[in-house]
């Protein structure tokens, strides 16, 4: 059967799940080590075997009416990966601090197929699909550090190689946007579609308020409507080409799109409400695309620093240190034009980062997961070392401290 018949069963249980509640809707979900994730992943055993079972296929089609699009039509099942996301990664650590190595590294490999689960040919479900790489990249981090010298064989999973590699680039999901949106103005042209319904869809917003929301259909159809799509066409286009053109990013072609982001913007000033709205913001996504693309990186080191622990019994102190018994080469920064990613010990462990957007070294990301980027720092990486105990989680389990090789 197709994984969505796994994962709508699934994202029904989790629905009501506080525990695991997105970032930002408190409370968060519970430290691997305390009782009340035992308890949590006791009580959705059930649910994380139907997890499990739809993330070990290739991918998943969600059957949809696509002769209707909306701008709901993709949100509702890919957002519920991220909450079954959520739980496969409170089960990767709660399975590393209990010393079960290899269940922990299954589930983070699953967390990290969700991914391609997720990925729609458009660009809100790119970025979903980021989000969960960048999920399975930080439970990787904190698994890693807990494996001792028998989990050593684990590291040769080729689904491992596969965290490693680059997320798929930006060119489909461009095509695909370009696709929903005109697909979304031949409905309204041929009155299928009411366009003040769906801009309320798209919930409080300036030119709603400025009332274009009063504006009847048949009027924005003869008065907006062409020129929208025009704007819209030439918007993607544009991105579309510098998409084509990014082989091989670098701080030139970042500096590139942020250009053409502006110049996007400016753009917008004379358009009609639809495409305003509708038109993502380019400079964000292409950030987000090289985050991922600078924790691919860094899984790469990450697994060839604890590599080198396991055999050694000692963390790197460079990345150099590591070339070339354990890693063929450093991986390029995609922040900056000849640079490379860089590493530095922290409180139990390393941390493996890039310059990040300013393009300066800030010594490393300010915190692991999904938090705010402070003032000032916004370098990009993953941390090698376990989650941080608290008092609170002294009531829970002892994670299993791995020993050093003879």
């Amino acid at each position: 059967p197709p994984s969505s018949a796994r994962h709508r069963p699934a994202a029904a249980r989790l629905a009501a799940e506080r525990a695991l509640a997105r970032p930002g809707a408190p409370p968060a979900p519970p430290a691997a080590a305390r009782p009340a994730a035992a308890d949590l992943l006791a009580r959705h055993a059930d649910t994380l075997d139907l997890v499990r079972r739809a993330a070990e296929l290739d991918s998943c089609r969600f059957d949809r009416d696509w002769s209707r699009v909306t701008f709901s039509t993709l949100l509702p099942e890919v957002q519920s990966l991220r909450d079954a996301g959520r739980l496969l990664a409170l089960a990767a650590r709660r399975a590393a601090a209990e010393g079960r190595g290899r269940d922990a590294l299954a589930d983070t490999i699953r967390l990290h197929r969700l991914a391609a689960h997720a990925a729609e040919p458009c660009l809100v479900t790119h970025l979903v699909a980021l989000n969960l790489r960048r999920m399975a990249c930080d439970t990787l981090g904190e698994v890693l550090p807990l494996l001792g010298p028998d989990d050593l064989p684990l590291l040769d999973d080729p689904a491992l190689a596969d965290m490693a590699a680059p997320p798929p680039g930006l060119l489909v999901p461009l095509l695909g946007e370009e696709a929903m949106y005109l697909t979304f103005a031949a409905d309204v042209a041929r009155s299928r579609l009411d366009v003040a319904e769906q801009l309320r869809e798209l919930g409080p917003n300036e030119p709603l308020e400025a009332g274009w929301n009063r504006v009847p259909s048949a009027a924005y159809r003869v008065f907006f409507l062409k020129a929208d799509v025009a704007t819209l066409r030439r918007q993607m286009r544009r991105f579309e080409d510098l998409a084509v053109s990014r082989v091989t990013p670098d701080q030139r072609a970042g500096i590139a799109w942020w250009k053409a982001a502006e110049e996007a913007e400016a753009d917008l000033r004379s358009s009609g409400p639809v495409v305003t709205m509708l038109t993502p913001g380019f400079a964000a996504i292409e950030n987000g695309q090289r985050r991922s693309e600078a924790l691919a990186g860094a899984v790469r080191v990450a697994l060839a620093a604890t590599r080198m622990r396991l055999a050694t019994g000692a963390l790197p102190d460079s990345c150099a240190a590591l070339v070339p018994r354990f890693l063929g080469a450093v991986p390029a920064d995609p922040y900056a034009a000849d640079g490379v990613l860089s590493l530095a010990p922290v409180d139990g462990g390393i941390v493996i980062f890039s310059v990040g957007p300013d393009g300066e070294d800030n010594g490393g990301p300010a915190e692991r997961g999904e938090v705010d980027i402070e003032p000032g720092r916004d370098d990009v990486g993953l941390w090698l070392a376990p989650a941080p105990r608290t008092a609170s989680d002294a009531a829970g389990i002892t994670p299993a401290a791995p020993t050093a090789p003879d």
